[in-house]
Formats: structure tokens, C-alpha cells, sequence
């Protein structure tokens, strides 16, 4: 008897990593790419040789359809936010007994939709307007009373990060929202409509999950740490310092947990991994989730901090048919913590950053820039990445947490001077 088959949707980002996990779990793995190749953010970790088969499926066509189910899938799922679309017609198609509710597909992409789709299930939302009428999102502004608050401005289909820009109370928003609607996103796919959202200052958290017949389990849950920054006379709210893992138990987690699930209800997540973030402003309101893999290497971190991930709850799932446990055990503190270079410019010193790995919890340093690179502002999850950082892993999170610090005091001994010209 065969292998049972997996189909990932753009299996690159975290898609490497799911694809990874499940043909080290004995799976067959067949790959769809939604273009002739992967986003310039992504072509890194696209590793096509190491899947059973690789096709291009920009849309969900008959002849597509036919040809993977002549390999039997037994799950077809999400690699990357740019495959969450076809991966969901073609789980309907495909694997219908596990796949999302194809009703509500657009709550699933679409920003905007799955505000709409999550205050009609009478969670509560950030008030936002989306479109491309800027007429409509100043009537908007007028009625709602928001014109002199802070705003958030960012394309219906972002991912990563990728445009999300802080407006302060009082300025103009429109040159944000005209400079993002029809621009070519990160994606390489252009912005067909921006949300103009009131700005909801708080705690922020990801929730990750494995949903499987409508249940949803939860893998692991951290605390997001963001810093502003300017950059070509725009601040930028997404600027990564550090993702920090907590326990299961961590007082407020059930009330995140809580809301979380009733998200997932309301845009109709019933099979596979998702990945949910909350703002806790007074209780929890969503920012977005994603019917995929977390990216960033999230589920490898997870790994570290639980012992396991939605990867491993897939497989296993999948291979043996047991329902997962609901909830995770804490095994070790973990945080990564993003390097952060002062401002734009060109870096001197970069060699102190190794002293990074001497730290008591150093599980990894990945330093992606060197003496005389010349940087713009950072303002954007894949720049934090690209620029470099630290995971830490110890059994005692008082270490991590000094090390965090540690960390920031050898950051000081980075010299940036300003660019040449």
C-alpha cells in the first residue's frame, strides 16, 4: 500500500516546513504552486526537488482537479497565505469531509470580509471600513467619529506585515490608502482594496491552532513585542522585537482562547492548522487569522517551547485518525528576539553581535547583515527577519528574560552612520 498523499497549496514559507514535517512523517507530498514561481519573500525556502511532484495551479480548473485526485489526497492544505484561496476549492473538491465551509471562503482572505464575518457571529471587532473609494471611507470616518483618532491603514490581502501603516490622530490617511490601493504587493499581486481601521492600542498575541471536524485545538500561544518606526515620513506600527511562548494556563489565556475558537467558527475554519492574531485592549478583538501554518518558522519555535506543533497534530491526525489533545504542555521558556538596528544606514561592527551566542540560552543566532550593508528602515516582518535574530531556550524563563536584555545592551555596540550621499 502506497503512501497517503498530502496536497500543499504554495508549499514555501512555513509551506516548506509543513511539507518537511509531513514527508518525514511517512506522507507523499504533491505540491501547487498559484504562479509559474514564488514571491521574490518566498523563493528561498521553495524547495520543489524534495516534493513527490510540484504543478502549477493558479486556479481551480477541471483538468487540475482531475489530475489530483487521481493520486487520492488525503488532506490538501495551505503552505503560504497565497495559496489559502485555491487551497480551499480544492479541499472542497478534493477532501470534503475535511475542508473549511466554502461559504465563507472570502472571511478567510478578505480582510474586510472577516471583520464582517466575525461581528455577525457577535464577537466584537475593531471598527473598520474597507474599499476602494476613498469617498465612502471619509463618510465612514464623519460617522463614525473617527477622524481625529489613531488609524491603521493596510491592503485587504496583506500578509507579513507587508503596507501596514499607523496614521496618527488628525492626519491625512489618504496619502497612505491611495499609496497602497492598486500597488503590487509583496505578493506580487496588486491591492484591490485597503481597510481604514481605528487604531486599538494593547497586548498583542497569536493563537495557533489544528482544527479538525470543526474542533479546534490549540498548539501554542505567545506575546508579540512591536516597536514604531519612521521610515519616508510614515510610522509603521510592525516592527518585530519579540516573539515571547507561554504557558497554556497563563492567567487571560482562556478568555484569548475562548474568543479565538468563536473566530474560527465565524469564518468557518473546520480542518487544519490556523493562525490567529489578538489585540487584548480591555478583552480580546481580532486583528486576523489565517487558514494556514503560521510563517516565520513559528511552528519550529512552538516545537521548542511545547514539544510539539500543529504539524505534528496534523500527522499524526492523518496517519492514525486520533483526535489531538485540546490544549499543550509547556516545556521549556521560549523567545526570540529580533535584532533591531538603531535607524537606517550604514552598519559598523557587526561582529559584536556574536556575543550573542555566548548567552546562557542561545539556542540560535541568525545574523543576516554585516560591517558596511547599508540599510533602510526596517518596517516590515520579512525586514526583521532578513536583519537577524535570536532564539533563546532555557528550562528557567528568569534566564531568557536577562538574556533578552543582555541582548539589547550588546545591540548598543552596533554603529550606524548615515548612508553615503
Amino acid at each position: 500500500m502506497g503512501r497517503p498523499t498530502v496536497v500543499i497549496v504554495d508549499p514555501y514559507s512555513s509551506g516548506d516546513l509543513l511539507a518537511r514535517g509531513l514527508l518525514a512523517a511517512g506522507f507523499s507530498v504533491i505540491g501547487v504552486t498559484t504562479g509559474e514561481s514564488p514571491p521574490d519573500i518566498y523563493r528561498s525556502s521553495f524547495h520543489p526537488a524534495e516534493l513527490d511532484c510540484c504543478v502549477v495551479g493558479e486556479t481551480v480548473t477541471p483538468g487540475l482537479v482531475s489530475r489530483l485526485r487521481d493520486a487520492g489526497p488525503v488532506a490538501v492544505l495551505a503552505g503560504a497565505e497565497s495559496g489559502v484561496e485555491v487551497a480551499d476549492r480544492l479541499a472542497h473538491e478534493l477532501t470534503p469531509d475535511r475542508a473549511n465551509v466554502p461559504a465563507l471562503g472570502s472571511a478567510r482572505r478578505d480582510k474586510g470580509r472577516m471583520v464582517e464575518a466575525v461581528a455577525a457571529a457577535g464577537l466584537r471587532t475593531i471598527r473598520s471600513v474597507s474599499g476602494d473609494d476613498p469617498g465612502a471611507v471619509r463618510a465612514w470616518l464623519e460617522a463614525e467619529g473617527l477622524r481625529a483618532r489613531d488609524l491603521v491603514v493596510k491592503p485587504a490581502k496583506s500578509v507579513g506585515t507587508d503596507g501596514v501603516t499607523f496614521v496618527p490622530g488628525g492626519a491625512d490617511w489618504r496619502p497612505a490608502f491611495d499609496g497602497l490601493l492598486g500597488a503590487t504587493n509583496c505578493l506580487g499581486r496588486r491591492n484591490q482594496n485597503v481597510i481604514v481601521q481605528e487604531y486599538v492600542p494593547g497586548v498583542e498575541y497569536v493563537v495557533n491552532t489544528f482544527s479538525f471536524a470543526g474542533t479546534h485545538a490549540v498548539t501554542d500561544i505567545a506575546r508579540y513585542g512591536k516597536v514604531q518606526r519612521k521610515a519616508g515620513g510614515k510610522t509603521s506600527i510592525a516592527v518585530y522585537e519579540s516573539v515571547r511562548f507561554l504557558p497554556f494556563d497563563e492567567p487571560g489565556n482562556a478568555e484569548l482562547i475562548s474568543y479565538t475558537r468563536g473566530v474560527l467558527d465565524a469564518v468557518g475554519v473546520r480542518f487544519g492548522p490556523a493562525h490567529t492574531e489578538l489585540m487584548d485592549s480591555g478583552g480580546p478583538v481580532l486583528i486576523e487569522t489565517a487558514a494556514r501554518i503560521a510563517g516565520g518558522g513559528m511552528p519550529e519555535t512552538a516545537r521548542l517551547a511545547t514539544g510539539d506543533n500543529a504539524i505534528g497534530r496534523l500527522a499524526r491526525y492523518l496517519g492514525g485518525g486520533l483526535e489531538p489533545r485540546l490544549d499543550y504542555r509547556s516545556k521549556r521558556s521560549v523567545v526570540v528576539v529580533f535584532l533591531l538596528p538603531p535607524s537606517g544606514g550604514r552598519l559598523r561592527n557587526t561582529g559584536a553581535y556574536e556575543a550573542i551566542r555566548e548567552l546562557p540560552s542561545c539556542h540560535q543566532l541568525q545574523v543576516g547583515v554585516r560591517d558596511h550593508d547599508v540599510l533602510g528602515d526596517e518596517t516590515t516582518l520579512f525586514a526583521s527577519l532578513d536583519h537577524g535574530f535570536a532564539v533563546l531556550v532555557h528550562d528557567d524563563p528568569a534566564q531568557t528574560e536577562a538574556d533578552h536584555a543582555r541582548i539589547r545592551r550588546i545591540e548598543q555596540d552596533v554603529r550606524v552612520e548615515p548612508p553615503p550621499g
